[in-house]
């Protein structure tokens, strides 16, 4: 599991490393890096398998930084670098459920352990936790120049320019420009939309371009439930968005939004089958549809599917394939009717209880 939150230094001849230094705070599963070795210098509470207790790793699989592009500017030494923090629970305690299946997500953990438990406070200190950061790092001293905080994680990636400039979308929706040298903000825009793509620059017939896209999307936000935070608030508009200094097209008006119904069916099953249900849940489900279920606004957020209500509707779509040409796939080869109707008894579960306890925080976003 990626868990890339020091900068590494490498001898461009022979691949050794030089060098490691933090770029985010908060770091528990590894003090450092042995040099010599160029092992991580574990927390050996990390090794929850071996320890048997319950480790929350800062930070996650995700990494203090994914896939999103950094970039290097040569006139003021800096590497911009769109950070994150993204904690992630871990626990030895697998069920016969929890192990490797030939389809389905497995991460060598109890799948329930990446779920949160029913406990207001650790929603809420889910989203607080969960934050990002774009780090101008000096890779020379090994520390952080300048840094701007971002209310929620999975932040575009960033484009530096000869002209002293930093360019940066976010998962709010902005699209922001920085003085390379010093972090000043000279830009912002509302992009009506998250972005986490990178910017890219271009000159066409002597005019420089910059072009970037909008929309949301990636792991994180698939499956962050309410770790999203904000951003789950944040329409999901793709778009191609090119700029150019005096331009005066504006954006249309976003789409109006309207809230989603939501009026759970009653609970049922028993705990037994909710408790399946939650394990098969994070097994097939949770990848696409959110912890706990709640959606982040540009995949269904079952909580308040149309076919929860009857069996029958909702055996149609997870084991018959009803909606195979939109992308949800007939789960029928791992999953049984039984099993299926556990699903919709714990998405039931979780749609009445976010409502009871969280009716703001977790509020189904449409697409």
């Amino acid at each position: 599991m990626r868990r890339e939150r020091l900068l590494l230094h490498h001898d461009r001849s022979n691949g050794k490393l030089i060098d490691a230094k933090p770029f985010v705070d908060g770091i528990n599963w590894a003090t450092g890096y042995d040099l010599a070795t160029g092992r991580p210098i574990e927390n050996p509470e990390a090794r929850f398998y071996k320890t048997g207790k319950p480790f929350i790793a800062i930070p996650g699989a995700l990494g203090a930084h994914n896939w999103h592009p950094m970039s290097y500017n040569p006139a003021t030494g800096l590497v911009y670098i769109p950070a994150q923090q993204i904690p992630q629970g871990y626990l030895q305690d697998m069920t016969e459920l929890d192990k490797r299946k030939v389809v389905g997500f497995n991460i060598g953990s109890s799948l329930t352990a990446t779920m949160l438990p029913d406990d207001k406070a650790a929603y809420r200190a889910a989203v607080a936790a969960t934050t990002g950061r774009l780090v101008a790092f000096d890779p020379r001293s090994g520390k952080v120049a300048w840094a701007v905080d971002h209310p929620a994680a999975w932040n575009g990636g960033t484009m530096t320019t000869a002209g002293n400039l930093v360019f940066q979308g976010t998962s709010t929706g902005r699209f922001r420009a920085y003085a390379a040298d010093t972090g000043k903000q000279l830009l912002d825009l509302d992009m009506q939309s998250g972005i986490v793509s990178a910017p890219s620059t271009f000159r066409v017939g002597g005019v420089q371009y910059i072009a970037f896209q909008t929309s949301k999307g990636g792991a994180f936000p698939l499956v962050a439930g309410v770790a999203g935070g904000v951003t789950r608030k944040v329409p999901n508009i793709p778009r191609l968005v090119v700029m150019k200094i005096g331009g005066t097209v504006k954006l249309p008006a976003p789409p109006a939004s309207a809230a989603l119904a939501w009026n759970p069916p009653p609970q049922f099953g028993t705990l037994a089958q909710v408790t399946a249900g939650k394990a098969h849940f994070g097994r097939y489900c949770i990848v696409c549809h959110g912890d706990s279920a709640i959606g982040n606004g540009f995949t269904p957020d079952l909580r308040v599917s149309g076919t929860l209500a009857t069996a029958d509707a909702w055996k149609g779509v997870v084991l018959d394939g009803m909606l195979k040409d939109r992308g949800m796939v007939s789960f029928a080869k791992v999953l049984t009717p039984a099993d299926a109707e556990a699903l919709r008894a714990y998405v039931i579960d979780r749609s009445n209880w976010t409502k009871a306890n969280l009716p703001d925080a977790a509020a189904p976003m449409g697409r």
